[in-house]
C-alpha cells in the first residue's frame, strides 16, 4: 500500500462511484485499504476492481457483525469454485448463505452465513456436511517472522525461521532450532510456539464472541493472569501447609525420655565378666579377662517363624470357620486338595525356589484346615 499514489487512487475510485465514497482507511501492517460507501450498490461496483494504479488487488466485502463464518470439510476438489455457490444449500429456509469460497485448493470450503449462529450442517448436492466455526490462520510475516503483519508491509530486517540469523531459511545449515519470537527450540512458524498458541487462542476468541482482535487479546490476557494467580495460590498453600507428625514421633518427643529421665527404658544388668574366644589373642590380652560361664544372661530360644505364623493365623481364623456357609466350605475343600497336589509336585523339585514355595504352601495348609 505504500507504493500507491493516494491522490491517483482517490480520483480513480471517485470516477467509479461518484459522490458515494465517504472515507478511505489504510492499514499498512495488514496491507489492507478499507473503503466506506454511502450505498450498498457502490460496494458491488468496487468489488469488481482488480487493479489500482497498476498494482493488482483483491477486492471483497468484509463480513459484518450480523454475519458468521463456518467451514465444511471433505468437499470434492474436482468441483469448480464457480459451481460451489449453486451446489451448497442451507439446511432450512431460515438459513441464508451470503458467500461460499474454497480455501485455496484444499477440500475445505468457507461459508459466510447471514446470522448470529452457525447451522449444524449444509448440503453439497445431496450430501450432508457438518459446519464448524471458521478460525483464520495467524497472520505472520515471512520476512521478520513476527505476527500481525505481512511481508509486503514489513520494514524489519530478514530473520531466519530456524536460527534467527539474517538469512533465508532455505540457506540455513543450523542443527539447533531457535524461535525468534519465544526463543524456544522450534521454528518460528511452529504451532508449538507459545506466542503462536496465544495468537491462535485470540483468533478463536474472536470467532466465538464476534469481537475485535484487541478485545479478544485482552480477554485472553485476563484469563492467563487469573490462571497464573490461582496456580501461585495453590503452590503457596501447599508449601506453607503444616506437616502432620506421626503419633509415634509425637509420643517419643513428649515422653519421659525427652524430659531427661531414665524411667522410659528398663536398665539391663551390667555384665560382671564375659567369655571370649582366645584363638589368635596374645597372653597380654588374656590377662584381666574373666572366662566364667555366668558372664551374660541366657537369651530365650527363638521359635520357628513358620510355627509362630501358623499359630497366629489359626487363632485369628478360628472364629471365621463357624461363619462360612456350606458353599464356601465346599470351595475350601477343593482348594485344600489342590494345595496338596501342588505341594506334592513341588516337593519333587530340587530347586531352592521350589523349597521356598513348599514352605509357603505349608503355611497355607493350616489356614485352609481352620476354615473347614
Amino acid at each position: 500500500m505504500k507504493r500507491l499514489n493516494r491522490q491517483s487512487v482517490s480520483a480513480l475510485l471517485e470516477g467509479l462511484v461518484p459522490d458515494e465514497i465517504i472515507d478511505i482507511r489504510v492499514n499498512p501492517r495488514k496491507n489492507v485499504m478499507a473503503i466506506d460507501d454511502s450505498r450498498a450498490t457502490a460496494l458491488n461496483t468496487l468489488r469488481n476492481v482488480a487493479t489500482l494504479d497498476g498494482i493488482n488487488v483483491r477486492s471483497y466485502i468484509p463480513v459484518g457483525s450480523s454475519f458468521v463464518s463456518g467451514v465444511i470439510y471433505d468437499v470434492d476438489a474436482a468441483i469448480p469454485s464457480s459451481d460451489l455457490c449453486g451446489l451448497v444449500k442451507p439446511a432450512n429456509e431460515a438459513t441464508i448463505i451470503a458467500k461460499v469460497a474454497r480455501l485455496v485448493t484444499s477440500r475445505c470450503v468457507k461459508i459466510d452465513f447471514k446470522s448470529n449462529s452457525l447451522p449444524s450442517y449444509v448440503k453439497v448436492g445431496h450430501f450432508r456436511h457438518y459446519v464448524r466455526r471458521f478460525v483464520p490462520k495467524p497472520l505472520q510475516c515471512h520476512n521478520c517472522m513476527k505476527l500481525g503483519h505481512v511481508r509486503t508491509a514489513c520494514e524489519n530486517r530478514r530473520v531466519c525461521s530456524r536460527c534467527t540469523e539474517a538469512h533465508c531459511a532455505e540457506d540455513c545449515i543450523a542443527n539447533v532450532l531457535k524461535c525468534s519470537n519465544s526463543n524456544g527450540p522450534h521454528e518460528a512458524s511452529s504451532r508449538e510456539c507459545q506466542i503462536m498458541k496465544r495468537e491462535i487462542a485470540v483468533l478463536k476468541q474472536m470467532a466465538r464472541d464476534h469481537t475485535s482482535h484487541r478485545e479478544a487479546a485482552e480477554t485472553i490476557r485476563k484469563w492467563l493472569r487469573r490462571r497464573r494467580g490461582s496456580s501461585k495460590k495453590t503452590n503457596a498453600s501447599a508449601s506453607t501447609a503444616p506437616l502432620e507428625r506421626p503419633a509415634s514421633l509425637a509420643t517419643l518427643s513428649t515422653g519421659p525420655l525427652a524430659a531427661g529421665t531414665n524411667s522410659t527404658w528398663p536398665t539391663l544388668p551390667k555384665p560382671q565378666s564375659h567369655r571370649c574366644v582366645t584363638a589368635g589373642v596374645n597372653d597380654n590380652t588374656k590377662e584381666g579377662m574373666d572366662t566364667s560361664d555366668a558372664a551374660w544372661p541366657s537369651l530365650p530360644k527363638s521359635q520357628r517363624h513358620a510355627e509362630s505364623l501358623c499359630t497366629s493365623v489359626t487363632v485369628n481364623t478360628e472364629s471365621i470357620a463357624d461363619q462360612l456357609p456350606e458353599e464356601d466350605k465346599a470351595i475350601v475343600i477343593v482348594l485344600q486338595s489342590l494345595l496338596d497336589t501342588v505341594s506334592m509336585i513341588v516337593g519333587k523339585l530340587k530347586s531352592p525356589y521350589a523349597q521356598s514355595v513348599k514352605q509357603v504352601l505349608d503355611v497355607l495348609r493350616p489356614v485352609l484346615a481352620s476354615l473347614q
